[in-house]
């Protein structure tokens, strides 16, 4: 369980604020990584500053038949309500989240000394504004300045980013290897009307990097 605690983070040098009493629960489980394939899972629940509660889901399975080869695949869900986020200035808003985080990696040795990989991971946030808050200019409580928001443009916000690498490594000679990898990602501007569906496709079609880079590292002599 969490004390009652002042917050001098959040506000970023606006003051502080008195955060009250909250906690965080999980529960976790995982099966023997040893095996061809094997799990986690977790769950826990977390206070937020203002008191309501928040919930994650995460977890992931593994699948590595040989040395040779291995298959990650994992996502993290969070439910947050009541999450408090500074805006501009002395002013904060509690928003209610929806938070997802899949991710796949691969790994694949072809020889000793070749090696493909590649990962992919997608971050997306879709919150909706709930209140407006001004921090007190001496240490205090919060003050609340709206009544309530609902479907408002001005504080609703989107974050859909993917990461995407795919890397072949091959050691030609001790301390001597060809890198061939490439990159794709992307930071898509804040899109309410979108569903996690339309995220991840323009996430996915619209990169902010797109490239390919050829690496040579050769020692010479003996």
């Amino acid at each position: 369980m969490f004390a009652v605690r002042w917050d001098d983070r959040t506000s970023e040098g606006h003051a502080d604020f008195k955060v009250h009493t909250g906690g965080l629960f999980e529960i976790a489980y995982g099966t023997d990584t040893s095996k061809k394939i094997s799990s986690s899972i977790a769950v826990n629940t977390m206070s937020e500053t203002l008191g309501d509660w928040s919930y994650l889901f995460k977890g992931g399975v593994t699948y590595k038949p040989n040395d040779r080869f291995s298959l990650d695949v994992d996502f993290m869900y969070r439910r947050a309500n009541e999450w408090l986020i500074h805006l501009a200035g002395p002013t904060v808003g509690t928003y209610d989240a929806i938070h997802w985080q899949p991710g796949v990696g691969m790994d694949l040795f072809f020889t000793a000394r070749q090696q493909l990989r590649f990962s992919l991971q997608w971050v997306v946030i879709k919150a909706n504004a709930t209140n407006v808050y001004r921090v007190p200019q001496g240490d205090g409580e919060l003050i609340q300045i709206t009544g309530g928001i609902h479907n408002d443009p001005t504080y609703d916000f989107t974050i859909s980013r993917i990461t995407a690498q795919l890397r072949y490594r091959w050691e030609i000679a001790p301390l001597s290897d060809l890198f061939i990898v490439y990159t794709r990602g992307s930071n898509i501007p804040s899109q309410n009307a979108d569903g996690f569906t339309d995220l991840f496709t323009n996430a996915l079609t619209d990169p902010i990097i797109d490239r390919l880079v050829i690496k040579l590292r050769y020692r010479f002599g003996s």
